[in-house]
């Protein structure tokens, strides 16, 4: 929980140097997250539970990106502001800060390629271990405080197994061809992160001669 003590082999996390976090329960459970960054800010998490108890334990990895509305850019009918990811190979712009405030929570829909919350400017977004079973959505905690939930399905495991879930986190500007890039590496409409809106055939290539001649 968030009082959990976790052991680290280091005190800085760089893009030659990940940091990995260790906790031993006592209990027969033995937790590793290994962490690491690229250039553009994507963090690599790599969350490994192994059971050494006499009994099988069920574990369920997940992740979570909590943020607050009181700093977020206004959402306006040109530029999305707030819950965003990609379902089912589909971009939802949405809902808004509002919404998650009447509904309390929004379960995302099947086959999430990535979820968070998004400005104008910047994008905090998780992206789940390719393959694997996850339920995601939002919620409201009250206070102008908003969480996107990763959670994979719970797996058994019994003595002497381990499993390891790799997740990552986007926290960084929303610079197009950053985007484009892990759009590319497979991360499914990664680059649709910026509203384009209606004129984006138009507004890429003009873009692409602005880079080009500047």
């Amino acid at each position: 929980n968030a009082r959990t003590v976790w052991q680290a082999s280091g005190d800085t996390l760089s893009v030659d140097q990940p940091v990995e976090l260790r906790w031993d329960n006592s209990e027969g459970q033995r937790f590793r997250i290994r962490l690491s960054i690229d250039d553009n800010y994507m963090i690599t998490a790599e969350q490994t539970v192994a059971n050494y108890g006499d009994g099988p334990v069920v574990a369920a990895p997940f992740a979570t990106i909590t943020r607050t509305s009181a700093t977020a850019s206004p959402s306006t009918w040109i530029s999305h502001s707030g819950p965003i990811g990609t379902f089912d190979g589909t971009v939802d712009y949405g809902p808004d800060y509002d919404d998650l405030v009447d509904e309390k929570v929004v379960s995302g829909a099947a086959n999430a390629a990535w979820l968070g919350f998004s400005d104008v400017y910047w994008l905090g977004a998780l992206i789940p271990e390719r393959g694997a079973a996850v339920d995601t959505g939002y919620r409201s905690l009250g206070n102008e405080l908003f969480r996107a939930d990763l959670i994979y399905d719970p797996m058994t495991l019994r003595p002497g197994r381990q499993i390891t879930r790799t997740s990552q986190l986007f926290a960084g500007a929303k610079e197009s061809e950053v985007l484009d890039a892990y759009q590319d590496a497979g991360i499914a409409q990664f680059g649709l992160a910026i509203d384009w809106g209606w004129f984006r055939w138009f507004e890429k290539p003009i873009l692409w001669l602005l880079r080009t001649l500047f």
